[in-house]
């Protein structure tokens, strides 16, 4: 997209990157937490250089229902942790992340 000397390309009015609710909580595998919080902090980067044009946003699901998501789900310690820090019971359908997305840009 754009390096420390150059700008966002003139185009560029809108980006949505996908983080986790963990960048936040830090709950879940400390790797996992890691990068997430990673993608907050260049969510954050890229949003003060495109100010001047455009916006950034990040989308950060807690525990979405998916087949990978079963191990983390299922490990008592790891699990509680991530559903404690939900405001929900029950994590987002994947299908339904993509409209959400769509509705930030």
């Amino acid at each position: 997209m754009f390096t420390r000397e150059s700008k966002p390309a003139p185009w560029i009015r809108s980006v949505v990157n996908v983080g986790s609710a963990s960048g936040h909580t830090g709950s879940e595998f400390p790797e996992y937490a890691a990068s997430k919080g990673g993608i907050l902090s260049y969510t954050k980067n890229v949003a003060n250089r495109l100010a001047p044009q455009g916006i950034c946003n990040s989308v950060d699901p807690g525990g979405v229902l998916t087949e990978l998501n079963g191990p983390v789900m299922d490990d008592a310690p790891c699990g509680s942790a991530s559903c404690s820090s939900r405001r929900c019971a029950v994590g987002p359908n994947p299908t339904k992340l993509p409209s959400g997305s769509i509705s930030l840009a």
